[in-house]
């Protein structure tokens, strides 16, 4: 008896150890065999207790699933008694984890998620260690940015690239990645097209002043509207003819284009990001990371903002 306890012990021991590490939703499948429980990439746990939410309800129940994916119902499982759906109870009474009062990453549904008060799931927005979660809260580990084309892009100088999607900026040079960061950007989702629309401009510019005196901390001054957007807004009947050939001149000249336009402008790389796309059209960055940024690129060198 003394043995199966230290058992017990030791077994959830291990598995509430396993919870620390952060991600999304899941479901429950039935067929002829009995039940599974799919991630939402499409694969299966197997071979493994976990802590399943099933219902969304901000308590899980503990089930083990078999090395061919099924749950254990109406069993036993290292010492653990599991009822007919599959779940442990203890003395006949369902054990459930209040989700309700964590907060950080745990192993949940198949996967990491990071849970906030009440256990919600955090999603679209940065956790406190600089880890960005998209709207089913995946960890976005991976920037999507071909490097084959920046390393061409940036074989004979500086480059920054901005994934909106993935939430990453890169720096390159000389055909090389050499740093990484993850930012926030509009609030809105989309290109930019007019002054107010809260969203990031996306396409290629150059960097057109540094601003030490930020109300953002410190920040790099982007060339929108570029000459693009120019010809866009004046078939738009959204700025003159007049307006247009200022932005043309500037833009051609590696100046700062007239930002006082229906068009909008002043889109700045800046400090003080929020945990989630909440500029009027800026890149957020945090302070210590914009620091280094704007000490190692200067003005005239490409940006290039992807979707």
């Amino acid at each position: 008896m003394k043995q199966r306890t230290l058992l017990k012990i030791m077994i959830l021991t291990t598995m509430w150890a396993c919870l620390l590490c952060g991600q999304a939703f899941g479901y429950w499948i039935q067929d002829d065999h009995g039940w599974q429980f799919m991630r939402p990439d499409g694969s299966y746990i197997t071979d493994a207790w976990e802590w399943i939410d099933g219902d969304f309800d901000g308590y899980a129940e503990l089930y083990y699933f078999g090395a061919d994916g099924y749950c254990i119902q109406d069993g036993m499982k290292h010492g653990l008694n599991l009822n007919e759906d599959g779940a442990w109870t203890y003395h006949g009474v369902v054990q459930a984890w209040n989700l309700k009062n964590l907060t950080g990453w745990y192993r949940l549904n198949g996967d990491t998620m990071y849970l906030e008060e009440e256990g919600n799931i955090w999603r679209e927005r940065i956790t406190p260690d600089n880890i960005y979660v998209d709207n089913l809260g995946w960890k976005v580990t991976e920037s999507g940015i071909d490097e084959e084309e920046m390393a061409e892009r940036s074989k004979d100088g500086r480059l920054i690239v901005i994934s909106k999607s993935s939430h990453f900026l890169e720096r390159w040079e000389n055909g090389e990645k050499t740093h990484s960061f993850v930012i926030s950007s509009g609030y809105a989702e989309g290109d930019k097209v007019r002054s107010g629309d809260m969203k990031t401009p996306e396409g290629e510019f150059y960097i057109c002043k540094k601003v030490p005196n930020s109300a953002y901390y410190l920040a790099l001054a982007l060339n929108y509207p570029t000459i693009e957007d120019a010809k866009r807004g004046l078939e738009a009947g959204l700025i003159t003819k007049s307006q247009y050939n200022s932005i043309v001149k500037a833009n051609k000249n590696g100046q700062t284009p007239n930002w006082y336009t229906t068009l909008g402008g002043a889109i700045e790389i800046h400090g003080n990001r929020q945990i989630t796309d909440a500029t009027r059209g800026c890149v957020g960055m945090r302070n210590e990371d914009m620091k280094l940024l704007y000490s190692i690129m200067e003005v005239g060198d490409p940006v290039l903002i992807l979707p």
